[in-house]
C-alpha cells in the first residue's frame, strides 16, 4: 500500500445547510493539518489535498513542506464525477443536487465526463474565488489555484445573492 493519505476538507453542500469550513475559517484548518508535520513524517506518510483548499493560506514553509512529499498539492477543483445507487450521477459530493443526471442519459463515460466538465466550466464561468483577492491572484492567473473548490464559488455566488 501506498503511505498516502487525502485529506478533504468539508465543504458547503449546494441547496443544504450543513456545518462547512467557512473561507475566513481557512488558515485555522490548514494550521491544524500542518500540527500533524511531525506524525506525517515520523510515519513516512503523505498527505494529499482534495479540492477546496487555496494555495494563498498556506505559508511559504508549509508549502516546501508538502512540496517535499512524492505527490505534491494541487490547489485546482476539477469534477470528480460521483454514482449513487439510485444510478443519479453528479460533479462531486458537494454538488450532488446541483445538476443532478441519470447515469442512463449518457452513451459513454466520455460523455459523462464532458458533461461535467462544461457544469464545472459555467460554475466557474465570471467566478472570482472564494476571496475578493482571487481577482487578479497571479497564482490563480497561472493555474496554480483554481480559487477555491467549485461547490465553494458557487455557494459564495448563492449567498451574495441573498443579500441583495
Amino acid at each position: 500500500m501506498k503511505r498516502y493519505i487525502r485529506i478533504g476538507i468539508t465543504h458547503p453542500l449546494v441547496g443544504e445547510q450543513n456545518n462547512f469550513i467557512r473561507p475566513e475559517d481557512m488558515r485555522g484548518a490548514i494550521q491544524r493539518l500542518c500540527s500533524f508535520r511531525t506524525l506525517f513524517d515520523e510515519q513516512g506518510v503523505s498527505p494529499g489535498l482534495d479540492c477546496g483548499f487555496p494555495f494563498c493560506r498556506f505559508t511559504s514553509e508549509e508549502i516546501d513542506w508538502l512540496n517535499g512529499f512524492e505527490y505534491p498539492p494541487g490547489f485546482q477543483c476539477g469534477p470528480g464525477p460521483d454514482i449513487a445507487p439510485d444510478l443519479s450521477v453528479f460533479h462531486c459530493l458537494p454538488l450532488a443536487s446541483y445538476s443532478r443526471r441519470s447515469l442512463r442519459e449518457f452513451r459513454s463515460l466520455k460523455e459523462m465526463n464532458e458533461h461535467f466538465q462544461q457544469i464545472h466550466k459555467q460554475i466557474g464561468k465570471g467566478a472570482v474565488g472564494i476571496f475578493d483577492e482571487c481577482d487578479g491572484c497571479r497564482h490563480r492567473e497561472k493555474g496554480i489555484c483554481s480559487g477555491g473548490g467549485r461547490c465553494q464559488i458557487l455557494h459564495r455566488r448563492l449567498i451574495g445573492a441573498d443579500k441583495s
